[in-house]
């Protein structure tokens, strides 16, 4: 029998970016590989595929460094505000239309609900905030019938 497994995105197919979370960007790289050779001891992947990494990213360089190839099938859009001092910096450097509607969008979002911005940045804050978002996603899905894989795999519940 021919074929392959590919290990995907542990969000996949539910998320939209490719992402990881470490404790500072100097530990991505021995990450990215850690996680890469447990995958490879494991016998349990023939290859990686990660869709939407974002290009100069810390993750797109470690998965480069590790022998990863770039291929562009569709872009991922993301805004990279790392030149930015602030969200305000940012809405400064933007046109007029554009800061109209992110205004118009946010005053949709809070007719839902109250709309906060919180930094995380210790391990229990961020795990509530994952389990926050995970469960609001479950919810929205069950109100709207909508469905994903994802959310049928019970492992999937388990992360």
């Amino acid at each position: 029998m021919l074929g392959s497994w590919i290990a995907k995105s542990l969000d996949e197919p539910f998320g939209q970016f490719a992402g990881v979370l470490f404790e500072s960007r100097a530990d991505v790289a021995p990450g990215v590989a850690a996680v890469l050779a447990a995958l490879k001891d494991a016998n349990v992947a023939d290859g990686l595929q990660l869709d939407n990494v974002v290009e100069g990213s810390p993750l797109y360089q470690a998965l480069i460094e590790r022998g990863a190839t770039d291929t562009v099938t569709s872009d991922a859009v993301y805004v990279d505000m790392r030149a930015c001092s602030s969200f305000e910096n940012y809405a400064e450097s933007i046109n007029k239309k554009t800061r109209k509607n992110l205004r118009n969008l946010l005053n949709r979002l809070k007719r839902t609900g109250d709309v906060q911005h919180i930094v995380a940045d210790d391990r229990q804050r961020i795990g509530a905030m994952l389990t926050q978002t995970f469960d609001a996603r479950l919810d929205w899905m069950h109100q709207y019938a909508r469905t994903s894989p994802a959310f049928r795999d019970s492992d999937f519940v388990r992360w």
